[in-house]
């Protein structure tokens, strides 16, 4: 019994529970930063990048389009609308 902690079933039920649509993650990202730059105007946009993507999860890619859409341009390969 003691391996079963480590199955299959746990680790489909722990990872169903965190499961949110597609960039979900990236849009409460994107509000936390914006809402630590509104009480902190001094803060660090890197820092801040840094700690969301501590706190959200991000993959680098993620990280990456966050980064940009603070600088106010598309990431490489995708194109202004």
């Amino acid at each position: 019994m003691g391996g079963d902690i480590w199955g299959k079933d746990l680790f489909k039920e722990k990872n169903s529970m965190s499961i949110l649509p597609e960039g979900e993650q990236m849009r409460k990202a994107i509000k936390w930063i914006s809402d630590a730059r509104l009480d902190n105007p001094e803060a660090g946009l890197s820092g801040l990048i840094a700690d969301a993507c501590l706190k959200f999860d991000l993959s680098p890619k993620d990280a990456e389009v966050v980064l940009h859409f603070f600088a106010g341009k598309s990431p490489e390969g995708q194109e202004d609308k």
